[in-house]
């Protein structure tokens, strides 16, 4: 009889190791190769490491705290709300989180050379955001979204569609990026606007915190986790257990 009482207490033991091994909080961020984040090192800019990413740097600022989160990058290179919606299940769904971030846009609303229109229209873009937001909330965790941040001009350096130099770099993801804001606004759902953070910013800054006129260098990565937890702490600490010690 002791025997089987020795090994129960084993099991609980296990049992409790593996809960508190477990996550207070799982945010997963969905994306695009901005929410990736890793590049090779170029003339301008370092290499950003899986570590320098702002998914590792938010879960870093959370841990600092003294909070147990767990932040999984789904960021996908070239990736659209199209492609977000078929993957949705299997890339953000499947962790069980409690909140997850959506960016996309950059991809969407390129103007690619020869064509008259963005690759999605605003109209479609919309819809599908609304539709990951509905997912998202009937599989039980909170969305967030968030807006791309600004293109830059090295970004023109090869060929590009003549709507940029006749519209404007950011002319066409600013439109994609109100639908955003609208979407955020009518379905009551938190924004975290890195657009209008790195538009108020000098010129200068934000050509210093890309690596490519798109991506992000690590300083980038930075700017987006330090404006991600303005929104993001208040909302997870008041969802972390009563247990967890809170810096």
């Amino acid at each position: 009889m002791w025997i089987f009482g020795f090994v129960l207490l084993v099991v609980g033991l296990v049992a409790a190791d593996a809960r508190s091994a477990e996550p207070a909080i799982r945010i997963v961020c969905i994306g695009d190769s901005i929410t990736k984040g890793i590049r090779p090192a170029n003339g301008k800019s370092k290499a950003v490491t899986a570590d320098d990413t702002f998914c590792a740097q938010v879960q870093a600022m959370f841990r600092a705290k003294g909070v147990n989160v767990e932040v999984i990058n789904a960021g996908v290179g070239s990736d659209r709300t199209d492609g977000a919606l078929k993957r949705l299940d299997d890339d953000v769904l499947a962790h069980n989180p409690q909140f997850v971030t959506i960016m996309f846009g950059t991809n969407d609303s390129v103007y690619d050379i020869g064509k008259r229109g963005p690759r999605l229209s605003v109209k479609t873009y919309e819809r599908n955001l609304r539709e990951i937001v509905n997912r998202v909330r009937s599989a039980g965790a909170e969305p967030v979204i968030m807006t791309e941040p600004l293109m830059g001009s090295d970004w023109l350096a090869p060929a590009r569609n003549p709507v940029y130099a006749e519209k404007g770099l950011n002319y066409s993801l600013g439109l994609f990026m109100e639908a955003a804001r609208r979407v955020a606004h009518e379905m009551k759902t938190p924004l975290i606007d890195h657009y209008t953070r790195w538009e108020k910013a000098p010129k200068s800054d934000v050509e210093s915190w890309l690596s490519d006129g798109v991506h992000p260098n690590v300083v980038g990565h930075t700017i987006i986790a330090k404006t991600m937890m303005e929104t993001l702490a208040p909302m997870v600490i008041r969802n972390i257990p009563a247990t967890e010690d809170v810096k």
